[in-house]
């Protein structure tokens, strides 16, 4: 892989964070559309990522129209860029819309290989899991909204249940690893979500759920580099 696309992705990764950490670390010095202003570019910047190394992609391919794998992982990628921003005017509107970028990101998993039993395997535990977990962890208060985050937990586990079993089925590929490990960072981010917007009111919660969910994204949105370059061989990635 050329050195360019590597220092592109790295200065992305580091503005992500970089309006991420304005974004809570000056949260209540200023207003609240800085703010949303803050968080909304850390958002669409991965999604820029995704386009960027999409495009480097079938350049090295030679191809100009991409696969399914990249054209769905980008709609979801953008619903999540879009749910990041609603999120903040409206909690369940984000919601849904974040709900509909995991049935996305589900879709895209199974153009990287079909559904098996291993997967059914694999979702059906992290939907108990998840379950068991709004369940019993203590001082949790839905207002009401119980239905949604459950439902949510369940679409979220579809995701993540793909992604491990995809990472399962062929461990020695870095792709899959690293869209587990997006996957895997996803959902812990959405747990201290739902920790800091239904449990007690502790900084700590915000903290963790930005600083995994934006690496998370930048991980699954840069996968698709990785999925082009399993198309080619190494002298065609340096004449690129």
């Amino acid at each position: 892989m050329k050195k360019k696309i590597i220092l592109v992705n790295a200065i992305l990764l580091a503005l992500i964070m970089i309006f991420t950490g304005l974004y809570l670390g000056l949260n209540g010095n200023v207003s609240k559309y800085a703010l949303a202003i803050f968080k909304s570019v850390a958002s669409i910047l991965f999604v820029v990522v995704n386009a960027i190394d999409g495009y480097y992609g079938l350049k090295i391919i030679k191809n100009k129209k991409p696969d399914l794998f990249p054209i769905i992982l980008f709609i979801a990628l953008v619903l999540s860029c879009i749910a990041d921003i609603i999120i903040m005017i409206n909690f369940i509107f984000g919601a849904i819309i974040f709900a509909l970028g995991h049935v996305f990101f589900f879709i895209s998993f199974i153009f990287l290989k079909k559904l098996n039993i291993r997967d059914i395997v694999c979702i059906l535990t992290i939907i108990c899991m998840s379950v068991l977990l709004l369940t019993l962890l203590p001082n949790l208060d839905f207002k009401g909204l119980d239905a949604v985050i459950y439902a949510y937990a369940v679409i979220i586990s579809f995701m993540l249940g793909k992604a491990i079993s995809n990472m399962i089925g062929d461990r020695s590929n870095i792709k899959n690893i690293i869209i587990m490990v997006g996957a895997v960072l996803f959902y812990f981010s959405d747990l201290m979500l739902v920790l800091r917007n239904f449990g007690p009111k502790d900084i700590v919660f915000s903290f963790l759920c930005l600083f995994t969910y934006y690496p998370a994204q930048f991980m699954l949105a840069s996968s698709v580099i990785l999925y082009y370059l399993e198309k080619v061989n190494i002298s065609d990635i340096n004449k690129a």
